[in-house]
């Protein structure tokens, strides 16, 4: 990843692009017209709640959730991240939308099936830093409303994504969805055990991490999932 391929948007306080850097105008090619439109105009509809989100996350009260995201522009994956701009008293704000090509990081390559690009890493930011994560690393995801807690033996992550999407983008044998809420990584499972209410879970190698439910529906299936390995 080059240094100095970062793309950098200003916003206006309703969402207006009102500048970008040369590389910003590289990546968004023919999108761009000129100055003064919604930034929603360079995103495809599917795109729009995330991008919603990601602005709306940037409020001082919401700082606990690192404003990050990818997301599909011009068969591209990009990583984004969104500050406000103090720009004094009595001056609204602005925003600052920067952004990293990071397809070659994730493997990312174009379904044919259905037009997405499939990853073989999930780009992850923590801190001050941003990695890649492989599925096989992974232990279990929990959905968190429009992000997802994605659990490893010994950290615990925060990505931008929809459960939906990592099925989707990840297409690997390890990843299996046991609950509206819950994915699971198959190599990961120690066994299927039910509690005190006859509620299945899933009980990891990892003894320390929590169990997770198992929906009925998808025990059998799950189950069948498991047999070359008990």
């Amino acid at each position: 990843m080059s240094d100095n391929a970062i793309g950098t948007v200003i916003l206006s306080s309703d969402f207006r692009v009102i500048g970008m850097n040369t590389y910003a105008r590289q990546v968004l090619g023919s999108r761009v017209t000129e100055l003064g439109e919604s930034v929603y105009q360079y995103h495809n509809g599917k795109s729009h709640t995330k991008i919603s989100s990601l602005l709306n996350n940037t409020e001082p009260e919401r700082s606990g959730i690192q404003a990050a995201m990818f997301i599909d522009v011009l068969n591209k994956v990009l990583m984004i991240n969104v500050s406000k701009i103090d720009m004094g008293e009595g001056t609204c704000n602005q925003y600052a939308m920067n952004f990293i090509d990071v397809s070659e990081e994730t493997g990312a390559a174009i379904n044919p099936d259905n037009g997405l690009m499939v990853l073989k890493s999930i780009p992850i930011c923590s801190g001050n830093s941003c990695f890649f994560l492989k599925p096989d690393s992974i232990s279990f995801i929990k959905s968190n409303g429009n992000y997802c807690e994605i659990f490893t033996d010994e950290d615990t992550f925060l990505a931008h994504i929809t459960l939906k999407n990592i099925m989707e983008r990840c297409q690997t044998k390890y990843l299996f969805r046991v609950h509206k809420s819950y994915i699971i990584n198959l190599e990961r499972v120690k066994s299927i055990q039910k509690d005190d209410k006859g509620h299945s879970k899933v009980l990891f190698e990892k003894e320390s991490l929590p169990h997770v439910p198992i929906a009925r529906r998808r025990l059998q299936e799950l189950k069948n999932a498991l047999l070359p390995r008990f």
